[in-house]
């Protein structure tokens, strides 16, 4: 099974799960892409973590499951894209998801805050539940 997460920036909460479902769900692989990357397309989380926000949140929490996201790099998702994935999980503010992504058969909405602005403790908080929705929804599949 292929999927593809995806949040707005693709910098906090799609890059956590890809992380997170391709060290704890076997057989399968995941990818990350963002909904508004725009220009800033193919920068890495260690890169972005120079500008400020919470890419250095997301590096520090996700060092703690023993995952390195540092070299990650931003993809903003397209249509045509979808084609290679089995499943779509969507975390991005409703208002940023285009129409052709929230109709596809392969969407699947998480309600998952971004953490960006609220500090380490709302990134580990944020990690935690989309581990914890991770494995709930993928571990017997």
């Amino acid at each position: 099974m292929k999927v593809l997460f995806v949040c707005a920036y693709n910098v906090g909460r799609s890059q956590m799960a890809e992380g997170l479902f391709n060290k704890y769900i076997t057989g399968s692989q995941a990818d990350s892409a963002g909904t508004i990357v725009a220009d800033d397309e193919g920068e890495t989380i260690e890169e972005r973590a120079q500008t400020g926000g919470g890419a250095k949140h997301v590096i520090a929490v996700m060092d703690e499951e023993g995952i390195d996201v540092r070299q990650s790099k931003r993809n903003q998702v397209t249509e045509e894209i979808l084609q290679n994935y089995d499943k779509v999980i969507v975390m991005a503010e409703k208002d940023t998801i285009q129409n052709w992504l929230s109709t596809s058969d392969k969407f699947i909405y998480w309600k998952v805050e971004d953490p960006r602005f609220k500090g380490l403790e709302a990134a580990r908080e944020t990690r935690n539940l989309i581990k914890d929705k991770i494995l709930n929804h993928f571990k017997n599949q």
